[in-house]
């Protein structure tokens, strides 16, 4: 009995140990602070949040350089096209159903284009180009940065699943020993209610990890308030 008590004190203090939130004054310096925001959040998807509390996407992730907080975003920019079929050289297309394709004309022009439409003597197609747009922030007007993050996701969903399916499978232990009256001994129960510990602590462990694939865990860091 006092093993499955304490296996499930660990449990809880292993879960509620957990943090979403870090500041400056969790590392050693706030260069150090800066070298780890700038290698989590590159290429990552970022909502930056100013002093304001108004919010900005960035998403294709931020840095911090100088003291400026520079966020990169892609945009995608359409624009339709009509031109003459005689001028086509190549239309190649990217995908089976033909939505997609790289268009050269004669006259040494090149297009990424989708929803292309051949007529007798034109093609018409939408242009897409993807633009990368870089803004940049004084770190002062920043109150924080947060991303979602899967991993500590399926982590959080795991320690839950292992903590209350291992208690779940105490008490169904528990309760099949109850049913049994006196035909148990001391030794049955304990073995009974153990063997059922044990296997919520597996089919939490096996199974509830998958459950954080579907919902986000924000991970957030705090710039500190002048």
């Amino acid at each position: 009995m006092k093993l499955i008590y304490l296996a499930s004190l660990f449990l809880v203090i292993f879960f509620t140990g957990c943090s979403s939130t870090y500041h400056v004054y969790d590392f050693r310096s706030q260069q150090d602070f800066y070298n780890e925001i700038n290698g989590i959040f590159n290429k990552t998807e970022t909502v930056v949040i100013l002093s304001n509390d108004s919010l900005l996407l960035a998403q294709d992730g931020v840095a911090i350089k100088d003291q400026l907080l520079v966020c990169y975003a892609d945009i995608v920019e359409r624009r339709e096209q009509k031109r003459p079929l005689a001028d086509l050289s190549s239309l190649d297309f990217n995908d089976q159903r033909q939505e997609f394709a790289n268009i050269k004309m004669r006259t040494g022009e090149s297009f990424k284009a989708e929803n292309i439409r051949v007529g007798f003597d034109s093609i018409q197609f939408t242009e897409i180009n993807n633009i990368k747009k870089i803004s940049t922030l004084s770190i002062d007007r920043v109150k924080s940065i947060k991303y979602n993050s899967r991993w500590k996701a399926m982590s959080t969903s795991g320690k839950i699943g292992i903590f209350t399916l291992s208690l779940l499978g105490y008490y169904i232990g528990k309760h099949i020993t109850q049913q049994r009256g006196g035909n148990s001994t001391p030794a049955e129960r304990d073995s009974q209610e153990l063997e059922g510990f044990i296997g919520g602590f597996i089919y939490g462990a096996i199974l509830a990890p998958f459950v954080g694939l579907f919902w986000d865990y924000p991970v957030m860091y705090e710039f500190p308030s002048k």
